[in-house]
C-alpha cells in the first residue's frame, strides 16, 4: 500500500515514508526557564519518534553527557 500527500504521510525516524500516527514524541528540556526542543540535524523541524521506547533510548543517549539541570526528557504530544 503506498501512501500520498492526500492521505497523509511523513518520513520517520528511519527515513522511511509510513502513514501518519495519532501519536508522536519530542525530546524537550528546560533551559534557564526556556523549554528547549530536540531539533532534527541540518533541520529547523522538530526530531519526532513514533514509538516511546525510540525517544526514551535517545534521551538516554543525550543524557549521559549532560548536567543533571539540563536533561532531555520525553513529551507525548497529539498529532492531528
Amino acid at each position: 500500500m503506498s501512501w500520498g500527500k492526500d492521505k497523509g504521510c511523513r518520513h520517520c525516524d528511519d527515513g522511511a515514508l509510513r502513514p501518519l500516527s495519532r501519536n508522536m514524541f519530542v525530546l524537550i528540556r528546560c533551559v534557564n526557564g526556556a523549554t528547549e526542543t530536540l531539533k532534527a540535524t541540518n533541520s529547523h523541524l522538530f526530531k519526532t519518534f513514533s514509538d516511546f521506547t525510540a525517544a526514551h533510548a535517545m534521551a538516554q543517549k543525550l543524557n549521559v553527557h549532560t548536567k543533571g539541570a539540563m536533561h532531555w526528557d520525553v513529551k507525548h504530544q497529539k498529532q492531528y
